[in-house]
């Protein structure tokens, strides 16, 4: 066998076939194709050739083919998918329906399309159906705009200018304030309001506000013209209800002051303070029944007047100083002159002898140099010495003679009767005498001297002069006065 036969030589008869390896027959190929030898010790060759080098350059020619087919392919993808998302919008709009764009001069028009409400100027709407569209533009203030539009693909637009409508002007000053204000169905405002820019022709105006009777009014307003609804209140139909329910029971205590109280809390202050006035009166004074009410219904009227008193003083503190409500009108109103000797005859018929204390105080202080509402008041707190107690009625009567002194400061006259009559409480009887005659001696002229000689009769006979008091009493009987000459032929009845 000869093991160094090269390749391509054909083995003799006898010979032993050698077949190249692997690594030689890819040497061979190495060879063909790259056509030069390889230096031998360089890299693993076979027969010369290295196969290393020629493996490196197919690898550098498959890199650089690489590097340009790959952003080839890449342009090519990104060429395509556009073309085809252009396709794609395309194949959209074909499908997709006509739109319209509507505005107005000015903005904010109400749209109605084919006499459906569809929105507000500017509008935009999508998906519309080809064809003819009637549009009505509508804005307060404006004349309406009538329109036909045709619409075909891909849209269309819309602009329209709103001419103003020929307007007039509205006040409304109808009591009470915060009346609710409707024009044509619609809220505009609440009273007093003025409108402004309300189109010319027929309208309806209402004015409402919770338990009152509203007050509507057909108008025809033109334009330029100015119409004006003032001097009007709405009737409350509780106060009416209330008011009706005290003409009718004017001896009760509790409707005088439920009345009082409504007015109270609704505002009116001063109309509040004089139903509480009136409240007193039936508190004070004797109640007059109507003459067809059976004794029962009597009986229970009466036991009742306890409980209204009671009410109606609790009432009267509480509108006083009611908090969150203004309460100086009230108290203005009660503090006059007959307000004040009202609440101090209400205190004293109802035993409230702290508050009759403080009210004759206020009286004493406020009315100072008012000499008829000292001596009027110093009356009240004498006619009342048999109802109260002798421990309440000492501060009591200290007022009482310090307004007696102070009315006969200023008017001497009626300041000596109020002074006899607290003197004739407080058991001296000389005094009181002297300060009666004085009064009545300071008297004229006659008219004055009989409504003072009128009161003076009484004390006179307490303090033991009935001679006297018998012989003023004839003369008062015989006075032209009705008055006058009626009391006085009582008093004689009384007398003898």
């Amino acid at each position: 066998m000869c093991r160094g036969a090269s390749f391509g030589q054909t083995p003799g008869r006898g010979e032993e076939t050698v077949h190249p390896s692997r690594r030689e027959r890819a040497g061979d190929r190495a060879q063909a194709r790259i056509g030069r030898p390889v230096p031998a010790g360089s890299h693993p060759t076979v027969n010369g050739f290295s196969i290393r080098a020629d493996n490196t350059q197919d690898a550098a020619r498959s890199r650089r083919f690489c590097r340009i087919l790959f952003p080839a392919i890449v342009l090519l993808v990104m060429i395509a998918g556009v073309a085809g998302l252009n396709a794609y919008r395309q194949y959209r709009e074909t499908l997709r329906r006509p739109w319209l764009e509507a505005t107005s001069s000015p903005a904010g028009a109400t749209v109605f399309l084919n006499g459906r409400w569809v929105g507000a100027t500017p509008l935009r709407l999508d998906d519309l159906e080809a064809g003819t569209y009637a549009l009505r533009f509508e804005k307060h203030g404006h004349e309406p705009v009538l329109c036909r539009q045709a619409i075909e693909k891909p849209g269309a637009q819309v602009a329209v200018e709103l001419q103003p409508v020929a307007s007039g002007r509205l006040v409304v000053d109808v009591q009470p304030k915060g009346a609710e204000v409707l024009l044509d169905g619609v809220l505009v405002g609440h009273t007093p309001l003025t409108l402004d820019n309300v189109a010319s022709g027929p309208h309806e105006l209402l004015v409402r506000r919770t338990n009152f009777q509203p007050y509507l009014r057909r108008l025809d307003l033109k334009a330029g013209e100015t119409q004006t609804f003032a001097g009007v209140a709405l009737q409350d139909l509780i106060l009416r209800a209330l008011q009706e329910r005290q003409r009718l029971e004017p001896w009760r205590i509790s409707n005088a002051t439920e009345l009082a109280t409504y007015l109270f809390l609704s505002g009116q202050q001063t109309a509040a303070a004089e139903m509480t006035l009136q409240a007193i009166d039936a508190a004070v004074n004797p109640p007059v029944f109507p003459a067809e009410m059976l004794p029962d219904d009597r009986a229970n009227e009466q036991r009742l007047r306890g409980d209204d008193q009671g009410r109606l003083n609790h009432m009267l503190a509480r509108m006083w100083s009611w908090p969150g409500k203004d309460s100086a009108p009230y108290r203005a109103r009660l503090e006059k002159p007959d307000g004040s000797l009202k609440l101090l005859a209400f205190r004293l018929a109802i035993h409230d002898r702290g508050s009759a204390t403080h009210t004759a105080q206020q009286i004493l202080t406020q009315h100072a140099k008012d000499a008829g509402t000292l001596a009027s008041a110093v009356r009240l707190i004498v006619s009342r010495k048999e109802q109260l107690k002798e421990q309440d009625y000492g501060a009591l009567l200290t007022l009482a003679e310090r307004m007696a002194q102070a009315a006969y400061a200023l008017e001497r006259p009626l300041g000596a009767l109020a002074t006899a009559e607290v003197h004739l409480v407080r058991g001296r009887t000389a005094e009181a005498v002297n300060f009666l005659r004085e009064s009545l001696a300071q008297t004229s002229p006659e008219n004055a001297w009989e409504d003072r000689a009128l009161c003076a009769v009484p004390l006179l006979h307490a303090a033991g002069q009935k001679d006297e008091a018998r012989r003023i009493c004839d003369r008062l009987a015989r006075s032209a006065r009705p008055e006058i000459s009626h009391p006085a032929t009582e008093l004689q009845k009384q007398l003898k």
